[in-house]
């Protein structure tokens, strides 16, 4: 949520700075009543359109808090690469 309109009240439709508001409350409770008691859960349709306008993609890291090893490729004895052991050049039977 690092896009700057967001931070301009007059640019941000009604209805996401009222969602953009009940997640700030969120951050503060420390209970799931209190949440439903002050009714903060944001609506499914409004959460849409926050994820599509201001949304970005996640990576592994951020899902899983470490880097993704990378795998490595298996080569073949005639150079080509192989992900499943066969040969990636021209197959001789």
């Amino acid at each position: 949520m690092s896009a700057p309109d967001i931070y301009l009240r007059s640019k941000v439709p009604e209805d996401m700075y009222d969602t953009l508001q009940k997640f700030a409350e969120i951050r503060k409770l420390d209970r799931a009543n209190l949440v439903r008691d002050f009714n903060l859960f944001p609506s499914a349709t409004n959460l849409l359109v926050l994820e599509r306008k201001y949304g970005d993609s996640l990576l592994f890291e951020d899902l899983n808090g470490f880097k993704q090893k990378k795998k490595r490729r298996k080569t073949s004895v005639d150079g080509g690469t192989s992900i499943s052991g066969r040969r990636t050049s021209d197959s001789r039977s």
